[in-house]
C-alpha cells in the first residue's frame, strides 16, 4: 500500500524543486501566487485566541529572504492571518510577537502543484532549452574524446591507457 500524497513542502524544498532563490519564493507569495504557512501555539489577537495553521506575510519577514543568503534564520511575526479568513490580526499577547523560523515555513502541496501547472510552459521551455544545450555539449565532448582515442589507437596506444604529453 502506498503512502498518501504530501500535504506540505518546506520553503527549502520548494527552492530546490524549482531551482530558485528563497527571495523569489517570498516575492511570489507576496504577489498572491500561494501562501506561506506555519503552525503556532495559542496566542491572543485582541479578544480572540488563535492557534494552529496561520498565513505569514513575507514582507514582515523580509530580512529572512535576502537573495544573498546573509539574513537571519528566524524572525518575529506581529501579524497573522488565520486559515480561512481574509483579515489579518495583530498579535497582542505575547506583545513581543511570535518567533518563526524559515525551517518552519510551509506551502500547501496543492498550492505548489497549482503554481507549477500555471508556470509549466514557461518553466518547461526553459528546462527543455537548457537540457538541449547541455546534451549537445555532452555529445560534442563525447565525439571529441572518441576522436582522440581513435587517433591514439591508430598510433598503437593500448585500450584504457591515455597518451602522455609526448604522445606515447
Amino acid at each position: 500500500m502506498g503512502l498518501p500524497p504530501r500535504v506540505y513542502f518546506t520553503l527549502h524544498e520548494v527552492t530546490a524543486r524549482w531551482g530558485c532563490n528563497i527571495a523569489d519564493v517570498a516575492g511570489w507569495a507576496d504577489a498572491g501566487r500561494f501562501r506561506i504557512l506555519t503552525g503556532i501555539p495559542a496566542l491572543r489577537c485582541g479578544d480572540e485566541v488563535v492557534a494552529g495553521k496561520v498565513v505569514l506575510s513575507p514582507m514582515e519577514l523580509l530580512p529572512l529572504f535576502r537573495r544573498c543568503g546573509t539574513g537571519p534564520t528566524e524572525g518575529v511575526m506581529h501579524r497573522i492571518q488565520p486559515i480561512g479568513r481574509e483579515d489579518w490580526l495583530l498579535i497582542t499577547d505575547p506583545a513581543s510577537g511570535i518567533p518563526v523560523a524559515v525551517a518552519d515555513m510551509l506551502i500547501l502541496a496543492e498550492e505548489v502543484h497549482a503554481f507549477e501547472e500555471e508556470n509549466e510552459t514557461e518553466l518547461g521551455e526553459w528546462d527543455e532549452a537548457l537540457l538541449r544545450d547541455e546534451i549537445a555539449g555532452l555529445l560534442a565532448e563525447d565525439c571529441r574524446q572518441q576522436a582522440d582515442r581513435s587517433g591514439r589507437m591508430g598510433r598503437g596506444a593500448a585500450v584504457g591507457r591515455t597518451a602522455g604529453p609526448d604522445g606515447r
